[in-house]
């Protein structure tokens, strides 16, 4: 037996239909999704559907030498820096400034830094948080060698 259905009731099928159709989805709710634009997934705009694929490219990757990686804000946002600088020794009249390739956006929490040149065996390597910044560090040694530069690999972390 065919049932039939009126005409008015296709039309509360359709206008139902729509109705969920234009609705955005969230996580409680059915409704029309989207896929983010890389700016939303950066920012971690919610209420968008992201690929994995696309989540990765948010990640900036430079593995090389010198280079950056920033987790996009959804992520924590967190920022690492890593390359070759250059160490003040004690005597060192004006400091010297390691600038990073690519400055962090909001500030640098810390650095670490290892001499990579023929030092003595107990040169440390220190940074001066308080007058680094956003685009460089300074890291200092306590060798009084004949070198002339103490150069240094670092890895710093900010957002």
């Amino acid at each position: 037996m065919k049932k039939s259905y009126s005409f008015e009731a296709l039309v509360q099928l359709v206008e139902s239909i729509k109705k969920v159709a234009e609705k955005p989805a969230s996580d409680t709710e059915a409704g029309r999704s989207r896929f983010a634009t890389q700016e939303e997934i950066n920012d971690g705009t919610p209420g968008v559907a992201v690929t994995p694929d696309s989540l990765l490219y948010g990640i900036v990757n430079e593995t090389i030498e010198t280079g950056a990686i920033d987790l996009p804000e959804c992520l924590g946002g967190l920022s690492i820096r890593w390359g070759y600088g250059e160490a003040n020794k004690p005597d060192t009249e004006e400091p010297i400034y390691t600038r990073f390739k690519e400055s962090f956006k909001e500030r640098q929490f810390g650095a670490i830094a290892i001499h990579t040149g023929a030092v003595a065996e107990d040169t440390n390597i220190t940074f001066d948080k308080q007058n680094s910044d956003k685009e460089q560090a300074i890291f200092n040694t306590n060798y009084t060698g004949q070198t002339e530069k103490i150069q240094v690999f670092y890895i710093a972390i900010g957002k």
